[in-house]
């Protein structure tokens, strides 16, 4: 039981470094004690933010993106400042607005319309229609790891990494509480798709600047690693 107890003194005195010298806002851990046996089987810092330039191509029609770089200014005419004038409307969708989940933003509507969405996050994916192909680009920050809320039945979210990562690998945190994903190719007007159930599909991996329809079966948080 000795052993035990300083296996878990020099753990939390190891956290209690991490929060004194790294500019985290978070430690979450995942403990497990059971009678005399204390385990700590996961360890995620989260809000470690670095700059980050994000630069990617829409194409001309629909297209099913995401934006991993978070903007101080989250307005969407901000953040799709460089490709103004080259898109017809951006589409989010809130599952947990139950009477109106599609939310929309047309810049060329008159000032008294109201637009239901008003801000992009790095967290979500949007359909977005565009005129003709253009380059996105806008600097902001990238957090690492980040955190995905997820509630059950249909979510909307993009892939906030830098790097793309196998899918298994990237959903591995809510392996089990997830049903299937689907994305959408503007340049072939093809879905794609992954079933957890037969670990098989036409998805292999998850990337950024992605937009991802993810079906859940029960609420989670994804960690984007």
């Amino acid at each position: 039981m000795k052993d035990k107890k300083t296996k878990l003194i020099v753990v939390l005195l190891v956290l209690l470094v991490l929060i004194t010298i790294v500019p985290i806002k978070q430690i979450i851990t995942d403990p497990s004690i059971i009678g005399s046996s204390i385990s700590i089987t996961k360890v995620f810092v989260t809000g470690l933010t670095v700059n980050h330039s994000c630069s990617a191509t829409f194409f001309e029609g629909w297209n099913l993106v995401s934006n991993p770089c978070a903007t101080e200014n989250k307005s969407v005419s901000f953040v799709l400042s460089s490709i103004k004038g080259n898109y017809s409307s951006i589409h989010g969708y809130d599952l947990n607005d139950k009477t109106d989940p599609w939310k929309a933003y047309n810049p060329d509507l008159p000032h008294w319309v109201v637009n239901d969405l008003n801000e992009i996050s790095d967290l979500k994916g949007y359909w977005i229609n565009m005129k003709n192909q253009n380059n996105f680009h806008i600097n902001g920050t990238l957090t690492q790891p980040n955190m995905i809320p997820l509630s059950e039945g249909w979510n909307l979210i993009g892939y906030p990494a830098n790097n793309s990562k196998n899918i298994t690998e990237a959903l591995e945190t809510i392996s089990g509480s997830y049903d299937i994903v689907w994305m959408y190719n503007t340049t072939d007007d093809t879905y794609y798709y992954y079933n957890a159930s037969s670990e098989n599909g036409t998805i292999t991996e998850m990337e950024k600047y992605k937009g991802y329809w993810l079906k859940m079966s029960s609420s989670g948080l994804l960690f984007v690693i």
